[in-house]
C-alpha cells in the first residue's frame, strides 16, 4: 500500500497486487457468524470437549483470514474512521438487543461480536499510520509481546479478570463452548470457553496493514500466526488449568516477526538502542509488578467487598479464557 493507506501493486505471494475481494470479506465474516451461533446449538455427545477446542482454533484462523483481507483494502484515513465508528454503532446497538433476552444473546450476541471485531480491525488500520517506516515495526511488535506478557500476568487485565470479568467479557469476542445451548435450557445455557480481547485484534490489523504497506507477504505472515496462536491456545486447553488467561500478544508479535525479521535493515546503534530499550522496559514492568502485588486483594485471596465475582468463580466448568 501507498503511504496513504492505497494499495501499492506489489505482488504478493501469488504474484498477484495484494487488494481485498469483497466476496471473501463477506465470506469470511459470515462464518465466523455462523460459527458463533451454530456450534453451541449443536450435540457433539463425547466429543465436547475436543469440539469446543476446534471451533477456537476455527475462529483463530477465520479471523486470521478476516484481518488479511481487511488490510488489503485500498482507504483513505477517513474511510477507516467512517468505518469505525459505523462498526461503534453497530456493536453497541447490537449489544444492547443481545441483552432482552436469551434467544437475542445467542443470534444478536453473534452479530455484536462480528461488529467488534471489525471495529478493531479500523482501529487498527489507522494506528498503522504513524508507522511510516518498516524498522519501527520491531520495537513495536517488542513492546507489544513484553506489555501484554506483564499486563496479564500481574497488570491490569490480570486484575481485571479476578474482580471483573464482566468488563473483560464486555471488550472481548466470547467463543461458546460446544453444545452448550443444545440442551434441555436452549439458548439460556450459552456459555463461553474463551475469548480474544480488543488488544489481539487491533494488533492484527495494525501489523498486517503495515506489512501490505510495505510490500510484505501476507499469505506467509497469516499462515504463522494463525499457526502460533493456534497452538498456544490448544496448549493452553490441554495442560492443567493454573492460570486465567495466556497472553495472545506475544504469539501474534512473535509471529510477526519470524515471518517478516528478515525484512528490517537496522544499523548497528539501532539495534543497541533496541536492546537496552528492551532490558528497561523489562526492569520497569518487574518493577511495577513487584509493587503491584503489595497492593492485591485482602487477606484470604477474596477481592474487596462489592466486588464483582471473580473470573474463577464466574465460569462454567470449562478452561478459562485466554485474555485480552
Amino acid at each position: 500500500m501507498a503511504e496513504d493507506g492505497r494499495p501499492n501493486g506489489r505482488p504478493d505471494d501469488n504474484g498477484t497486487p495484494p487488494t481485498a475481494s469483497p466476496l471473501w470479506l463477506s465470506l469470511l465474516s459470515l462464518a465466523i457468524y455462523v460459527l458463533l451461533i451454530g456450534v453451541p446449538q449443536i450435540g457433539f455427545g463425547l466429543y465436547t470437549g475436543l469440539a469446543s477446542v476446534l471451533t477456537t482454533l476455527a475462529f483463530t484462523a477465520l479471523s486470521v483470514a478476516l484481518v488479511v483481507q481487511v488490510a488489503r483494502l485500498g482507504m483513505e484515513w477517513w474511510g477507516e474512521l467512517a468505518g469505525m465508528v459505523v462498526a461503534v454503532g453497530a456493536w453497541l446497538g447490537m449489544d444492547w438487543v443481545a441483552g432482552r433476552g436469551d434467544l437475542a444473546r445467542l443470534y444478536w450476541g453473534a452479530m455484536s461480536s462480528v461488529a467488534f471485531i471489525l471495529l478493531c480491525m479500523f482501529a487498527g488500520r489507522l494506528l498503522s499510520r504513524l508507522l511510516r517506516d518498516r524498522n519501527i515495526l520491531l520495537p513495536v511488535a517488542v513492546v507489544a509481546i513484553l506489555a501484554d506478557i506483564f499486563t496479564v500476568a500481574i497488570g491490569p487485565t490480570a486484575k481485571a479478570l479476578e474482580n471483573a470479568p464482566a468488563l473483560v467479557a464486555k471488550f472481548s469476542v466470547g467463543l461458546p463452548a460446544a453444545g452448550s445451548a443444545a440442551g434441555p435450557a436452549g439458548a439460556e445455557g450459552l456459555a463461553m470457553l474463551a475469548s480474544m480481547g480488543i488488544g489481539d485484534f487491533v494488533f492484527l490489523a495494525l501489523f498486517f496493514t503495515a506489512a501490505a504497506r510495505f510490500g510484505f507477504p501476507l499469505r506467509r505472515g497469516g499462515g504463522i500466526i494463525a499457526g502460533l496462536v493456534c497452538l498456544a491456545l490448544a496448549a493452553y486447553f490441554l495442560l492443567p488449568p493454573v492460570i486465567l488467561g495466556i497472553p495472545l500478544l506475544p504469539f501474534i508479535a512473535g509471529g510477526f516477526l519470524i515471518a517478516y525479521g528478515g525484512r528490517f535493515r537496522l544499523s548497528k546503534p539501532e539495534r543497541q538502542a533496541l536492546v537496552w530499550g528492551g532490558l528497561f522496559l523489562t526492569a520497569l514492568l518487574v518493577a511495577a509488578g513487584w509493587a503491584m502485588r503489595g497492593g492485591g486483594p485482602p487477606e484470604g485471596g477474596q477481592p474487596p467487598p462489592g466486588a464483582p465475582e471473580s473470573a474463577g468463580q464466574a465460569r462454567a466448568p470449562q478452561p478459562q479464557p485466554p485474555s485480552p
